[in-house]
């Protein structure tokens, strides 16, 4: 039997509240990732404003799973939450890949969010 311990660099998430309308967030986020070259699989779910999208593998790892969270706060207030992790935990064990992993999850929020500004 396999014991599973958590790997806190398996994932990292992080929120920003923006002074835009759910539905503007909701296009912009979708059209930013679809036109990334840095995403596939961008997929949306409009009824709950999340979208999904997996980064391409690269030289550090397999790729991460990227879920962004919409929450209206108030009209013309909106909470972008972003939750970035790996596609697969194989590898995943030693010390300084889960630094590397960290870091990766940490670069692909603050470029996400970077993107999804550009479009707003």
């Amino acid at each position: 039997m396999s014991k599973y311990t958590f790997n806190p660099a398996e994932k990292s998430g992080e929120s920003l509240t923006v002074k835009y309308d759910i539905e503007h967030v909701y296009n912009a986020t979708l059209k930013a990732l679809s036109d990334s070259k840095g995403y596939k699989k961008v997929e949306g779910n409009k009824v709950l404003h999340r979208i999904s999208t997996v980064t391409k593998a690269s030289l550090f790892s397999w790729g991460e799973r990227i879920t962004v969270q919409l929450n209206e706060i108030e009209p013309q207030k909106t909470q972008i939450s972003v939750l970035s992790e790996l596609k697969t935990s194989v590898g995943s064990q030693g010390v300084g890949t889960q630094a590397t992993i960290g870091k990766k999850n940490k670069k692909n929020i603050d470029v996400l969010f970077e993107l999804i500004s550009k479009y707003l």
